[in-house]
């Protein structure tokens, strides 16, 4: 058994940074062991105590190398220079809605993010943490018909990908 993790931890991501310390993200929120100093450092999301039903959806390094945790209802923002996370912008886009996926746009400065429940592409600014919906049609009317949505992906040349099959 690991001292780095509690026993009832769910990882859901562990790497290693340039500095050979040890990062691991559960629901709760971040764990880094710094191997030099031998010392461990828990920083907790917001959200924790609804970590059942607020699962990582992504996490992303951005241009100013700051860690950014996407769950299903929040955007946190981690700079490792300061060791402290911040809560960005709580975003619960609507009753019964959580955010399903998300992609960093580099040109735009900021997350394409695929509201599930509404079925609704959004963009969070990173500058402004505004939160719009520049595409004006949901994704079933995209696609004409009602679709369960299983892949979401943006691609070098900033085009949004979306598939999924039909259903409800």
């Amino acid at each position: 058994k690991s001292s780095l993790v509690k026993s009832d931890d769910r990882i859901v991501l562990a790497a290693e940074d340039n500095d050979k310390n040890i990062w691991s993200l559960n629901r709760e929120g971040i764990t880094i062991f710094y191997r030099k100093l031998n010392k461990l450092s828990r920083l907790y999301m917001e959200d924790a105590a609804d970590s059942n039903t607020n699962n990582v959806v992504n996490i992303i390094r951005d241009q100013q190398q700051h860690l950014w945790i996407i769950t299903q209802k929040s955007i946190f923002i981690y700079n490792s220079t300061l060791h402290k996370p911040g809560l960005y912008k709580k975003i619960i886009p609507g009753k019964g809605s959580v955010i399903q996926n998300a992609q960093y746009d580099v040109s735009k400065n900021c997350f394409w993010l695929l509201i599930a429940g509404t079925k609704r592409i959004a963009c969070f600014n990173i500058a402004t943490k505004q939160l719009s919906y520049p595409i004006g049609k949901t994704v079933d009317e995209m696609f004409g018909a009602p679709v369960l949505i299983s892949f979401f992906k943006l691609d070098a040349s900033e085009n949004i990908w979306i598939a999924g099959y039909a259903g409800e």
